[in-house]
């Protein structure tokens, strides 16, 4: 019999919005310096891949953004994000590391890069190699959707096993699995959209 690994991912990271860079400007098409946790990955403390935000007082719409890093199976991703107006803006992927952010155009007010809370969702590796999903329980959020397990990133993999948080209060899952289990040939990554979960523990062998 195989022994039972055990993962919990809760949606506790803070905001915070100078993680990955602080406030700074850029002329032409530089990239922004950026803090060590973001090219280390250290950014996102609950394991769970994060959303990027920027964050400016003045008005930088007219620029847009690419973040360039890794997602949580260490592929290339990049996103291009619209510069914020006087606010915080946010992404919309999930990055594990951050290794550049540059604009099209100079940023010509002082901006920062930071991470969005763990309440707009994350991704994260439960196991990378082939797996058995054996059990799950889930506290929600209370938002209604589905939380789905997939064979590779949730980028490029397909989803396996999906399970529905059906309600808008805070509640407790625990939905049916066969004893044998549910086989990930290449390995079990979780993805938790926004709001779908305050903690879920996933069991697998």
């Amino acid at each position: 019999m195989s022994d039972i690994q055990v993962k919990t991912y809760t949606s506790g990271l803070s905001a915070s919005t100078a993680a990955l860079a602080a406030l700074q400007t850029t002329s032409g098409t530089a990239a922004m310096t950026l803090t060590d946790a973001a090219t280390a990955g250290t950014f996102h403390t609950t394991g769970l891949a994060a959303k990027v935000t920027l964050t400016s007082g003045g008005n930088i719409s007219g620029v847009a953004i690419t973040v360039t890093g890794t997602d949580i199976a260490g592929n290339a991703l990049t996103e291009d994000i619209t510069g914020p107006n006087n606010n915080t803006v946010t992404g919309t992927k999930f990055f594990n590391t951050v290794t550049s952010v540059a604009g099209d155009g100079s940023i010509g007010t002082n901006t920062s890069v930071g991470v969005a809370a763990g309440t707009t969702g994350g991704q994260a590796v439960v196991f990378a190699g082939r797996a058995r999903l054996k059990s799950l329980h889930c506290t929600t959020g209370g938002t209604v959707a589905n939380i789905a397990y997939y064979d590779e990133s949730p980028i490029s993999g397909t989803s396996i096993f999906s399970t529905q948080v059906a309600t808008t209060t805070h509640d407790y899952i625990e939905p049916y699995i066969p004893d044998d289990g549910v086989v990930f040939p290449n390995g079990i990554y979780i993805d938790i959209p926004a709001g779908a979960s305050a903690s879920i523990t996933t069991f697998y062998a």
